[in-house]
């Protein structure tokens, strides 16, 4: 069946429809079909993982649109932009400005995800250990002789009160 495709003369859309509807292969023709049809493009030049240069073409409220190569463009999220929270991407970004870029996904419809704040050489995808307090084992002995002083001078206090 698959050998009766002519490639070259067919549009893989076409292929996909000879092949059986409900098939991996033919869902994989459709995908790939629909995927240059909406990118314009065959393949990404970007494979994850890579550091490249690109430049912003676009800012909106949730994230950076940036161009990687001339036919390539993908998404900063805005939570991907610096290690800090960023509340107003403008005030890190603007259009035309060469940044950085980390390759963190490709999204089986074409779309690239990308990072600023973890294409820097320092960034470690492993979370920071917190300190740990140390444990203080005489806490709840200072606490109960606090609380005592503390109703000690309260009922001075009250007693006080009383007798004017």
């Amino acid at each position: 069946m698959v050998s009766d495709l002519r490639m070259g003369h067919d549009s893989a859309r076409q292929a996909a429809a000879r092949i059986r509807p409900n098939s991996t292969y033919s869902n994989e023709l459709q995908r790939a079909s629909d995927w240059g049809q909406v990118s314009g493009r065959s393949m990404v030049s970007a494979q994850v993982g890579d550091v490249v240069t690109g430049k912003v073409v676009k800012l909106q409220d949730f994230g950076a649109f940036v161009e990687i190569d001339a036919e390539t463009t993908g998404l900063v999220h805005i939570s991907e932009v610096h290690r800090d929270f960023v509340d107003n991407i403008h005030a890190y970004l603007t259009e035309g400005q060469e940044v950085e870029v980390k390759v963190v996904g490709i999204k089986e419809d074409g779309r690239i995800d990308l990072s600023i704040k973890r294409a820097e050489p320092d960034w470690s995808d492993e979370p920071k250990p917190r300190p740990t307090a140390k444990v203080d084992k005489e806490f709840n002995q200072r606490l109960r002789k606090f609380m005592h002083q503390s109703d000690m001078i309260q009922g001075e206090v009250r007693k006080r009160k009383r007798s004017t």
